[in-house]
C-alpha cells in the first residue's frame, strides 16, 4: 500500500532531550539545512529507525523532516504490506524510535504531520509461470520517453527494473527477490538491512514484481490529488489510504502502460520469443532442455519438410524408440504453447494492482 514517505513537522512541536549534535550539510545566505541520521548501534540493532533533516529559512519557522519505509519501521522489510487498521502501531512506533534519537514529537502532531513525499507500492506475486525479469522486458517496449511528465527512462541491472522518471514523480518495476541479493549500489532498494537480506533465502523461489509509483514533490502530489478528488495538502494520517494508494498505482498503470499495450502484444514468433514461450511452459526445465526444444519446435514449424525430413536426417543416429519419443516431445510442448495467452501475466499483473490484497512473508516478525 505504502512504503516511503516524508513527512514535515515545525520545530516549535520538536523537543530535543539531550545536546546530540545535527551535522550541517548545507548553507547558504538565507538558508540552512542540517542531518540527524541513525547512529552506528542503532544501524546494527535489530530496529529501524528514520532520517531527520531540519531546514531553517530566513523569515519562517524552521522545520524537521522525517523521512521513512513505513513496513521497515514494524516489519524490518518492506515485502510485508500494510493495512489502515497498522496505522495506529505505525505512530506509536515512530514515536518510539524518535524517542530513542532523543528526539520528542507528541503522537497527535505525527498523525498531523504534513506530506511532503510519499511512495506507494505493491508486491506482485506471480504464479502463471511468466517471471518478473520477462514482464518487465515486455513492459520496456513502451517508449517511455513519450510521455508527457517523464524525462528519463532507465531499464537496469540487466533487464530487472524499469524506471520512468522525473524531479517530481517516477514510477518502477523490478524484481523484488533478485534485488535482495545486490549490493547497496546496485539495488533498487538501497536501505536492506540484515533482516531483510536473510528472507532471500526462504523466498528465493518466488517471482514477486514491485510496482512503485514515487510522489516526490508536494506540488505533483497536491496536483495529482486535486485531480483523484482527493484533499489536497494531506496528514500522515490521509496520506495513510488504501483509496489514494489503489486510485494513485491504477492511474499510473492505466496511463502508462494500460493505454500503450498494444505495444506488448504485437507478437513476433522469432528464436527469442518462442524461448520465452517454452521457458514459460518449462519453468522447471534446464537450460539444455529449453534449447532442445527450442531447436525442435522451429525445426517442425520452419522446415518444409517438417518431420518427415527430420526423421530422414536422424535415422542412422536414433532408435525408432528414441524417435517416438522426439514426436512425443514436440506434441506437448505445441500443447502447452497453444494454451499460452499472450494477456495472462498482463492480467495477473493488472488484477493484482487493482484488487490490493496485502502481501506477507512467511517469516513475519514485527521488530
Amino acid at each position: 500500500m505504502i512504503d516511503t514517505i516524508i513527512i514535515n513537522i515545525t520545530r516549535s512541536k520538536v523537543r530535543m532531550l539531550s545536546g546530540e549534535r545535527w551535522d550541517l550539510i548545507a548553507k547558504k545566505d538565507f538558508y540552512s539545512k542540517f542531518a540527524r541520521n541513525p547512529t552506528k548501534r542503532q544501524k546494527e540493532s535489530d530496529r529501524y529507525y528514520p532520517r531527520l533533516t531540519g531546514v531553517q529559512r530566513a523569515g519562517s519557522e524552521s522545520i524537521v523532516k522525517i523521512e521513512f519505509s513505513i513496513p521497515k519501521l514494524l516489519y524490518l522489510n518492506n515485502l510485508d504490506e500494510l493495512e489502515e487498521k497498522d496505522f495506529k502501531e505505525v505512530i506509536k512506533t515512530l514515536h518510539e524510535r524518535l524517542k530513542d534519537m532523543s528526539v520528542l514529537i507528541f503522537e497527535k502532531d505525527l498523525i498531523n504531520a504534513d506530506v511532503s513525499a510519499v511512495h506507494y507500492s505493491k508486491n506482485i506475486v506471480l504464479t502463471s509461470g511468466y517471471t518478473a525479469k520477462h514482464i518487465i522486458s515486455e513492459l520496456q517496449k513502451i517508449n517511455l520517453n513519450k510521455l508527457n511528465d517523464l524525462t528519463k527512462t532507465r531499464f537496469m541491472n540487466s533487464g530487472e527494473s524499469l524506471q520512468g522518471y522525473s524531479i517530481s514523480n517516477s514510477f518502477v518495476f523490478y524484481d523484488k527477490i533478485s534485488d535482495l541479493q545486490k549490493d547497496e549500489k546496485r539495488a533498487i532498494d538501497r536501505e536492506q538491512n540484515p533482516y531483510q537480506r536473510s528472507l532471500f533465502s526462504s523466498l528465493k523461489d518466488e517471482e514477486i514484481l514491485r510496482f512503485e509509483v514515487r510522489l516526490s514533490q508536494k506540488r505533483k502530489l497536491n496536483t495529482l490529488f486535486k485531480q483523484y478528488g482527493f484533499k489536497t495538502n494531506p496528514t500522515f494520517q490521509e496520506a495513510f489510504s488504501l483509496d489514494k494508494a489503489l486510485k494513485v498505482m491504477t492511474e499510473y498503470w492505466n496511463e502508462k502502460i494500460d493505454k500503450n499495450k498494444y505495444v506488448l502484444f504485437t507478437y513476433s514468433e522469432n528464436t527469442e520469443s518462442l524461448l520465452k514461450k517454452i521457458s514459460i511452459a518449462r519453468p522447471k526445465s534446464r537450460p539444455q532442455t529449453l534449447l532442445s526444444l527450442l531447436g525442435l519446435v522451429s525445426f517442425a514449424k520452419d522446415n518444409k519438410g517438417g518431420l518427415r525430413e527430420l526423421r530422414t536426417i536422424l535415422t542412422a543416429r536414433i532408435t525408432d524408440r528414441a524417435w517416438y519419443s522426439i514426436v512425443k516431445n514436440l506434441k506437448t510442448i505445441s500443447k502447452d504453447l497453444e494454451s499460452l495467452s499472450e494477456l495472462d501475466w498482463y492480467q495477473e499483473v493488472s488484477k493484482q494492482i487493482k484488487n490490493y490484497k496485502p502481501y506477507k512473508t512467511k517469516k513475519l516478525s514485527k521488530a
